[in-house]
């Protein structure tokens, strides 16, 4: 049986508590996968989601470089493990796949994970022979992206550096440069609608 580990999210920005939940992923799986969602809605949302792929991906290189970091575009639990099973397929067709998450994303996840949504993605893979069982897991959080992203918004980037998962501080500097343009681009939005309004 071959035991993956899935670490879904948005990581804006990769913190502290996310490279905790991939070093227990590490210690307790074959192989594990940073599955950075970033569809439609993330790409155009910058104040929640001002990172690029390419930064997060080189933050995760350089934090947890044991790991695997790919894009895919939401977090349907089910069409990602697909991705994955084929990414890594091998004649043993005993798959168990751990998803790794916060505790805010439990059920979320967990109810992805139900047998309807085995039995298809078997149907998606063209055999029944496959032996596929999921369970989700967290540690619980411990840094929040929310209060990273707003302890650099504050100025505090001694705090949010404390949060981060960088040591680089050129990094930290291009996280904090994608957190600000941002705000900058939110604050032209609520000008121009304020103006459209008055008009």
């Amino acid at each position: 049986m071959i035991n993956i580990g899935i670490v879904p999210g948005r990581f804006n920005p990769p913190t502290r508590g996310h490279t905790t939940l991939i070093k227990h992923a590490l210690s307790q799986c074959d192989m594990v996968f940073i599955v950075i969602i970033q569809g439609e809605k993330t790409g155009t949302d910058l104040l929640k989601n001002p990172l690029p792929f390419d930064l997060k991906k080189k933050i995760f290189n350089q934090a947890v470089p044991q790991a695997q970091v790919m894009r895919y575009g939401s977090g349907n639990i089910p069409k990602m493990s697909y991705e994955i099973i084929k990414a890594v397929f091998t004649y043993d067709k005993k798959y168990h796949l751990s998803i790794y998450t916060g505790p805010d994303r439990v059920e979320q996840y967990a109810a992805q994970t139900k047998p309807k949504y085995i039995k298809q993605l078997k149907d998606d893979l063209g055999d029944e022979a496959y032996d596929i069982s999921f369970e989700v897991r967290t540690l619980g959080r411990e840094y929040s992206a929310t209060k990273a992203r707003e302890a650099i918004r504050a100025g505090e980037d001694e705090k949010a550096m404390q949060m981060l998962a960088i040591e680089d501080e050129a990094i930290y500097d291009e996280v904090k440069a994608a957190v600000m343009a941002g705000v900058k681009k939110e604050a032209v939005e609520a000008k121009i609608k304020s103006i459209l309004e008055r008009i």
